[in-house]
């Protein structure tokens, strides 16, 4: 596919260094989906997002469920930094 393409160090790195970042990514979302999986997860999250001062903000608008609140927040595709980035908290697994 790429057979007549040809790309100097420089691009090689950037391309690795892109794929990298992906292939980073997503052993961390996969890290927290396992985290997720172990028994009591769900009460020691809940724990987590009650003391987020983000949290607790969108969830004293009116009409805010934990699902609206979830979706809003983008927390269902995030990283663990980028948990710790919406909600002020760190991953608490």
């Amino acid at each position: 596919m790429f057979k007549d393409y040809k790309i100097d160090w420089a691009g090689k790195l950037l391309i690795g260094g892109f794929a990298y970042k992906v292939a980073k990514t997503m052993r961390d979302q996969n890290q927290m989906r396992r985290d997720l999986e172990q028994p009591g997860a769900v009460e020691i999250l809940a724990s987590a997002l009650e003391a987020s001062p983000v949290w607790q903000s969108e969830m004293s608008k009116p009409g805010a469920t934990p699902e609206s609140v979830v979706e809003k927040l983008g927390l269902l595709n995030t990283t663990r930094s980028g948990f710790k980035k919406i909600t002020k908290v760190e991953w608490p697994f």
